[in-house]
């Protein structure tokens, strides 16, 4: 069973911001996902396994170039004087218990309207930015003293403007262009869906 979001970010609370934490998210992506016994287990989110990963719910409404977010993953940071930085510490430790290594925040209303395939696929798009870093030979980086995965916000695999796809065609272009047209040409592992709503990162 997918979760919802409170009902207080979609009536009671209607006009006042609100950002509240989502354990129950972290419990089902990572069932869904990352439990290799799960019918939508993704090997590609396998590094996460040892990721913390904080989810908010909100009701904030958030645009860019005129495309509204449905969701949006990042790496925390803290910024400002040595006040607003603890500020912003405190406020990841009453949350989360400390200061996660991704942060994913859903906006509530989107993620009621959506259904069960458009949420799940949501989801999995925000997983995706969650990414480990590599060498320069493609090697997964570890962080030295931890031991844990070198953690980074990862950009599509495709990035490339249809001009050159049309003046160039696919061995002209950046990316993972080549292998992004041949997945194309099968039918989806999951069933078709329309994610409804931008990502936070894939509006730059």
């Amino acid at each position: 069973m997918r979760p919802f979001p409170p009902e207080l970010l979609l009536e009671t609370y209607v006009g006042i911001d609100h950002f509240i934490p989502a354990p129950e998210l972290d419990l089902w992506a990572r069932k869904t996902f990352l439990d290799d016994d799960s019918l939508l287990f993704n090997e590609d989110h396998i590094h996460l396994l040892k990721a913390n990963i904080g989810w908010l719910w909100t009701n904030v409404p958030n645009t860019k170039g005129g495309n509204i977010i449905a969701a949006t993953a990042e790496i925390p940071f803290f910024r400002g004087n040595a006040w607003q930085k603890g500020r912003q510490l405190m406020q990841m430790d009453e949350w989360f218990g400390g200061t996660p290594n991704f942060l994913i925040i859903v906006h509530a209303p989107l993620a009621q309207e959506a259904d069960d395939i458009q949420f799940t696929a949501r989801i999995d798009h925000e997983l995706y930015h969650c990414g480990q870093k590599k060498d320069e030979h493609g090697a997964p980086l570890f962080n030295a003293l931890t031991e844990l995965p070198s953690w980074t916000i990862k950009g599509h695999d495709v990035e490339e403007h249809t001009g050159i796809m049309r003046r160039y065609g696919p061995r002209g272009c950046a990316g993972d262009t080549i292998n992004f047209i041949q997945y194309s040409q099968y039918e989806p592992e999951i069933e078709e869906v329309d994610i409804l709503g931008a990502c936070g990162n894939c509006l730059k």
